[in-house]
């Protein structure tokens, strides 16, 4: 979870502007409410490599982050060859 000082524009923010664009915060997407309509198997060359995996599932790598948190993984040593992330619908 982010930890902004009270000074911050993103404190009690749902959304930053990144590249352009409105990005959702990590730790404000409630997945109890989001669709997991597919699967993915990781594969040799993309382990510890959210951003090919993101890539494979999205067509965008700047989404690895919604995978992780998504399937509850905080450090990408726990992406490893063999296992199977649940793909959250965006």
């Amino acid at each position: 979870m982010a930890d902004y000082r009270s000074g911050s524009r993103f404190l009690n923010s749902d959304y930053a502007t990144f590249r352009g664009k409105n990005v959702v915060f990590p730790h404000r997407v409630d997945f109890t409410k989001v669709k997991f309509p597919t699967s993915l198997t990781i594969i040799s060359g993309q382990e510890y490599r959210p951003d090919l995996l993101s890539l494979e599932a999205y067509g965008r790598a700047d989404l690895g982050w919604y995978l992780m948190s998504g399937n509850k993984i905080d450090d990408i040593a726990d992406l490893y060859v063999g296992r199977t992330l649940r793909v959250p619908e965006l």
